[in-house]
């Protein structure tokens, strides 16, 4: 405004614009997975006393997890956006969100959200006759971590107020194209900035079935689940 910006009579905000910043997409990099927990075991046994037919049948278990989102800002402005994300994770499966969330991009801040999932696990399982099946199917947490960064532009002027000599105040205006800055890029009438960062995620589920054989003994399935807590 006129007062914190020192406008002359008959200038305008216009005249002197002040700097408006157009944040892109956030874009993500690769994505790694810095650790996998092992976080339950389903048990399950099956029996097959035909002596000539293969038997089929499967292991199903609904997992429910609460995933954890992580921002967090390397190189960053004083400001806020929002940030979406849709990920392919190596060993992981396919995860994407709608969850849109506001990230402060100040260097060294972090942002978390949180989220219950829902993760329906089915595996086929075969048993040949005769014979007694232990399928074990195993559940894992992991960290992902993926860098990102995403294109800051800024375009305006910058004021400043000075003091002289003689002690008297009075104000300078910057274009942000004259600001030199190692991590400031002219692009036309703005310049650019890159924030960058990374993004942290703890999410179930990778999984894999195993299973062994031995000789038909009890003919009643039975089912077993192990919970693997991590220490606080």
């Amino acid at each position: 405004d006129n007062k914190t910006r020192g406008l002359k009579a008959g200038e305008t905000i216009d005249t002197h614009p002040p700097v408006k910043i157009k944040v892109g997409p956030v874009r993500y990099g690769s994505a790694q997975v810095q650790s996998l927990q092992l976080s339950a075991v389903y048990v399950q046994t099956f029996h097959n006393n035909q002596s000539d037919v293969v038997g089929k049948a499967h292991i199903s278990e609904q997992v429910e997890h609460e995933d954890e989102y992580m921002w967090t800002v390397t190189k960053g402005l004083e400001f806020t956006t929002k940030v979406k994300f849709s990920i392919n994770v190596p060993l992981v499966y396919q995860f994407s969100s709608e969850i849109s969330t506001s990230v402060k991009m100040t260097s060294g801040s972090t942002t978390v959200e949180t989220r219950t999932t829902r993760q329906l696990i089915t595996q086929d399982v075969i048993i040949p006759p005769g014979t007694t099946i232990e399928a074990r199917l195993y559940v894992n947490e992991a960290q992902v971590v993926v860098p990102w960064e995403s294109d800051i532009y800024l375009e305006g002027t910058v004021a400043a107020l000075f003091e002289t000599p003689n002690r008297a105040l009075t104000w300078r205006y910057f274009n942000v194209t004259d600001i030199k800055h190692k991590d400031l890029e002219v692009n036309g009438t703005s310049v650019l900035f890159r924030a960058s960062g990374l993004f942290q995620a703890n999410v179930a589920q990778s999984y894999h079935l195993s299973t062994s054989q031995k000789e038909l003994t009890h003919r009643t399935a039975r089912l077993a689940k192990y919970i693997f807590e991590q220490e606080s």
